[in-house]
């Protein structure tokens, strides 16, 4: 029961109450603690050890690269989120959260977000509201929350007591998220649907389902058509992003996108200098200074507070061993939940296209801005990763405990 309340407040406040996603992580953290200390038998597949040991890699590189570039303690701060995610990781393959809570914690979640949203833009008056996070993180949270809700579509489809309320209120969940996402205006998550679609065809499409299914998404094109003709914020940034580009080939570069194409060309140029082993914090700011003083760089750099791109935030701080390290935890769980996409079991095959979603909307948004780089976005990741890796494992040891 408590797991099932921490995922639910979990996800139920993420994008609506003020550091809300650190409860429930908190919650469960301290359960796991609790759980293990008991010493449990942990009955871990070849896959699960996988996953254990990347995450640890991950937070061993960065325990190497402070040391070595004696960076502050502070950047320790967030990799230390990959090996708290281990015990709990434990606890939840033993005592994974109830489904029904998971989706409970999704759609109050999207809902909550949305009504915010709808205050910040309508009441307030913001151009583009943030929740409480950052716009961009507010959308993108808003958007993958809101897919996993149509995964969920799914599941209720399988449950024989009050399917057609979970569906009725997964749908609810779903145009929220989105909703969250568009009045956001957060570009770079709008990306990602294209890889979503595809996930969420490869794991459903039959054919039975094919002429339903082509007739949904022709559906879903002709209303993002029309989101775009329709809604001014839509069409505000897509154009201001065509002029950001055009304004920065004519060497103007002070602009939301010019200056980030500003400062990746910085970047191609310092990698290079040291590719394997990156660069210290110092050191990165001194050489950003002398390139801008050299005139190899535009000055507008200088005013940004990070990269706003997560391969490249990790290769010059990291090197390619950092990069390599996380990259190797996404694809590994990535290519491990799409192995399940056409499961027999439904449950399996919900968690595995949630799972797979997950992965490929934090590939697409760490190109535009540095995802795994902020406490809210990270744990999003984590704690969604553990949860939908150990509910998607439960239902297939159900199946194995049936056949035996």
């Amino acid at each position: 029961m408590t797991v099932s309340f921490a995922v639910f407040l979990f996800f139920s406040c993420m994008l609506a109450v003020p550091v809300g996603y650190t409860v429930g992580p908190a919650i469960l953290l301290i359960t796991s603690v609790y759980v293990l200390s008991k010493r449990p038998r942990l009955d871990l597949s070849y896959e699960d050890k996988r996953l254990v040991y990347l995450l640890l890699v991950v937070f061993l590189v960065a325990l190497f690269m402070y040391v070595y570039h004696a960076n502050r303690v502070r950047s320790l701060d967030l990799p230390s989120r990959y090996v708290l995610a281990v015990p709990v990781l434990f606890m939840l393959l033993g005592r994974s959260p109830r489904l029904s809570w998971l989706w409970a914690g999704l759609i109050t979640g999207c809902v909550c977000g949305a009504a915010l949203a709808l205050w910040q833009a309508v009441a307030l008056g913001l151009h583009r509201p943030s929740g409480f996070t950052g716009v961009i993180q507010f959308g993108d949270l808003g958007l993958a929350m809101g897919v996993f809700c149509v995964a969920g579509l799914f599941w209720a489809a399988t449950q024989a007591r009050y399917a057609r309320q979970w569906q009725l209120a997964l749908v609810l969940g779903a145009v929220a998220g989105g909703c969250v996402s568009v009045i956001s205006g957060s570009r770079g998550g709008w990306i990602a649907l294209p890889l979503v679609l595809v996930l969420f065809l490869v794991a459903f499409l039959n054919r039975q389902n094919l002429a339903r299914a082509m007739g949904l998404v022709l559906v879903l094109c002709a209303g993002l058509a029309i989101l775009v003709v329709t809604v001014p914020s839509l069409k505000t940034r897509y154009t201001q992003a065509v002029s950001d580009v055009q304004k920065f080939d004519d060497g103007v570069a002070d602009t939301s996108i010019g200056a980030r194409l500003a400062l990746w060309d910085a970047l191609f140029i310092m990698i290079p200098q040291k590719p394997v082993l990156g660069w210290s914090e110092k050191d990165y700011h001194i050489e950003l200074k002398r390139l801008v003083a050299e005139k190899k760089a535009k000055p507008v750099i200088l005013q940004l507070a990070n990269t706003h791109n997560n391969y490249l935030e990790l290769w010059v701080f990291q090197g390619f061993i950092g990069l390599l390290a996380v990259l190797a935890l996404m694809f590994a769980a990535f290519w491990s939940f799409c192995r399940r996409l056409r499961s027999d079991n439904m449950a399996v095959r919900v968690m595995a296209v949630c799972g797979a979603s997950l992965l490929a909307c934090y590939a697409v948004f760490g190109t535009s801005q540095v995802i795994l780089g902020r406490n809210n976005t990270l744990l999003f990741f984590l704690v969604s990763l553990v949860v939908f890796w150990a509910c998607m494992r439960r239902e297939e040891n159900k199946d194995r405990r049936a056949l035996t």
